[in-house]
């Protein structure tokens, strides 16, 4: 099969997914009831709805970002705003979606908007809330799990310098769950799992900056290089797996760092525990 990447949705697809999501299908059915202002109200809807297929057009994400934001229209409609400036000049494009059926934007314009709208919603934040979802940005996709999140965000929160005690995860979470800009998946009793779109990481990454992520870096580069060696040394021999996971994850951040040494290293003792193809060709391609 040939996979082809879809950066937006057609105007009708879009439109069916916005009647389907709570809070944007909530604004295109409002009440209608004579006498109670329902037909300005539902004028009202039908109208932010319409922006915001102008500006995020057939985005799937940007489509869920709005939905959540759709709860507080006057939130959204800043978020409207900020969205808007990514893209400055395009107003002919932007109105050909609605003539055309088709977006004509290219996958980094989308890019551009997805990142302008982290931005503004990521400003709007708590600074507990705002300084979690860098930390889940900063983190290596496989590393975004609360297992690992709860060992270092205490560590995080002080290498960081942030002032008093860290906020317990849960509600530092809460709002970025309600914003769409972190999914929770829940995978058994106690393990959960947060998803972030790349575009979302990326932006929040920018704006967290080159020391934050240095920050991130030296810290789960620690965790994941004394995760290996209690591995490597555990009572009754060692954790096998655990091991392979441990060297495999310290690697990224360590090549951040520009810790060479320590990375081959790594890279070196989890490829005498595995000759699997997936381990030899990640061993190989890393910078070394």
């Amino acid at each position: 099969m040939t996979a082809e990447p879809v950066h937006a949705l057609s105007l009708d697809e879009a439109l069916l997914l916005a009647r389907e999501l709570p809070n944007l299908g909530r604004l295109l059915r409002q009440d209608t009831s004579p006498g109670q202002g329902g037909r300005e109200h539902v004028a009202e809807g039908v109208a932010l709805v319409r922006r915001v297929l102008g500006i995020v057009q057939g985005h799937p994400k940007l489509l869920e970002l709005a939905d959540a934001e759709a709860g507080d229209p006057a939130a959204l409609r800043d978020r409207l705003v900020e969205a808007d400036r990514a893209l400055p000049g395009q107003a002919g494009r932007l109105a050909a979606f609605f003539a055309q059926g088709e977006s004509a934007l290219a996958p980094e314009q989308f890019l551009r908007v997805l990142a302008g709208w982290t931005r503004g919603a990521a400003a709007a934040l708590p600074e507990g809330a705002r300084v979690l979802l860098w930390v889940l940005c900063a983190l290596e996709e496989a590393d975004r799990w609360r297992l690992v999140l709860e060992r270092v965000w205490s560590l995080l929160w002080r290498r960081l310098d942030r002032p008093g005690q860290p906020p317990v995860l849960e509600e530092a979470l809460a709002p970025l769950v309600t914003r769409a800009l972190v999914q929770l998946e829940h995978q058994g009793e106690d393990q959960a799992h947060y998803r972030v779109h790349p575009g979302v990481a990326e932006a929040a990454r920018q704006d967290a900056g080159e020391a934050f992520q240095a920050a991130v870096d030296t810290e789960l580069g620690a965790f994941w290089q004394a995760a290996f060696r209690q591995a490597r040394s555990a009572e009754g021999g060692e954790a096998g797996w655990w091991v392979l996971r441990a060297g495999r994850s310290a690697v990224p951040y360590l090549l951040r760092l520009g810790d060479w040494a320590a990375a081959s290293c790594l890279l070196d003792e989890v490829l005498y525990r595995d000759q699997s193809p997936a381990t030899v060709q990640m061993v190989w391609t890393s910078p070394r």
